[in-house]
């Protein structure tokens, strides 16, 4: 690298590419994730993606270090938490509204991709809504 770019302009670089993914990924929760997924289920799916691509890093580097490998072991590990409270986020939503209220609910709404799919609890008493 040293031959090819200075170091201010490699920092620019490394700059544009983290403002470019930043800019994405700050439009893609909110109007693509978030509306398909769920706030839940997209934390979930963000975070393993972030983990994963951490693993992928340490696998990347081919580091013959034990730390390394420990620290891929982990990884694993934490990837495979992710995955099963992906799976049971409308579990973990669902005890959390219950812990969170004294009261009964007695109207909840989730996405409508969630609701489709039958992972929610869509519209209860729908007439309270009018």
């Amino acid at each position: 690298m040293k031959d090819r770019l200075e170091f201010k302009d490699l920092v620019s670089q490394v700059f544009t590419f983290d403002y470019i993914g930043a800019l994405l990924a700050s439009l893609l929760f909110p109007l693509v994730l978030v509306p398909h997924l769920g706030l839940v289920r997209s934390s979930f799916f963000v975070w393993r993606a972030e983990r994963a691509r951490r693993v992928g890093d340490t696998a990347i580097a081919q580091t013959p270090r034990d730390w390394a490998k420990l620290l891929m072991g982990v990884g694993i590990v934490v990837l495979t938490g992710l995955l099963v409270g992906f799976g049971f986020s409308e579990k973990l939503l669902a005890w959390s509204e219950k812990s969170a209220y004294v009261d009964t609910v007695i109207f909840a709404r989730s996405t409508a991709i969630s609701a489709h799919r039958g992972y929610a609890r869509c519209q209860r008493h729908s007439s309270l809504s009018q």
